[in-house]
This record gives structure tokens, C-alpha cells and sequence, in this order.
């Protein structure tokens, strides 16, 4: 009897402590303080769509997690200018210039505790 009590105490923290990190905002701030601009080279699908993206200094970006918007709107060959510090994107296609939103990230990640104020507004 005092074993099963053990094992589902345990179980329970495990499961506690899975729920507290996956909801980490540490992700999704990561991403929205990041800036670059580059190009999309390539979109495949592996578990998630990931885009492929040639920045101008030449480095290979592998984002994932992109709002629906990225989804419906962008394209190979579109140029993106991620704006550091905010969740939005600049899409340049076919010449012209479409601002949207960058990532979706769920209320219960922005009410986090750890969620940064500079950010609440995003």
C-alpha cells in the first residue's frame, strides 16, 4: 500500500513539473526578442512546418512555431524582416510589403508569471 502511495505521489510530480516547463514562455520570448532578415529557401513539414531562411549574414535559420498567418501568407522566395523585441514580421512578396504577426503564443503562456513585462502588450 505505501508503495503505490509513493508511486503515484511521485507520477504526480513528474507530471507537475512536465506541465510547468512545457508551458516555459522562455521559447517563445526567445523568438520574439530575436531580428534578422532573410529569405525563404525551403518549407517542409516534419511533426511541424519548419521554414528554412537565409539570413543576409548568410546563416540558415530553422523556424518553427510560426503564427497561421506565416502559414497562409508566405512562400519560398519571400523575404522576411523579423522586428526584434516584437511579435511581428515584415513580408515582402511579389513587391509588396505585408506586416504580421510572427507567432502565436497561447494565453496561457503570456500569463505566465515568467511572461517579461516589456512584453505583455504582445
Amino acid at each position: 500500500m505505501r508503495q503505490k502511495f509513493i508511486f503515484f505521489v511521485g507520477v504526480f510530480v513528474m507530471v507537475v513539473l512536465l506541465l510547468f516547463f512545457s508551458r516555459s514562455p522562455k521559447y517563445y520570448v526567445q523568438m520574439i526578442r530575436n531580428g534578422y532578415e532573410g529569405k525563404v529557401i525551403k518549407i517542409y513539414d516534419a511533426k511541424a512546418t519548419h521554414w528554412l531562411i537565409q539570413t543576409k549574414t548568410g546563416e540558415i535559420l530553422d523556424e518553427v512555431m510560426l503564427s497561421g498567418q506565416v502559414r497562409e501568407f508566405v512562400s519560398v522566395g519571400d523575404t522576411i524582416k523579423k522586428i526584434p523585441d516584437q511579435n511581428y514580421c515584415i513580408v515582402y512578396k511579389n513587391g509588396q510589403e505585408r506586416k504580421i504577426l510572427y507567432t502565436d503564443v497561447p494565453e496561457i503562456v503570456r500569463n505566465d508569471f515568467r511572461w517579461p513585462e516589456d512584453l505583455k502588450a504582445e
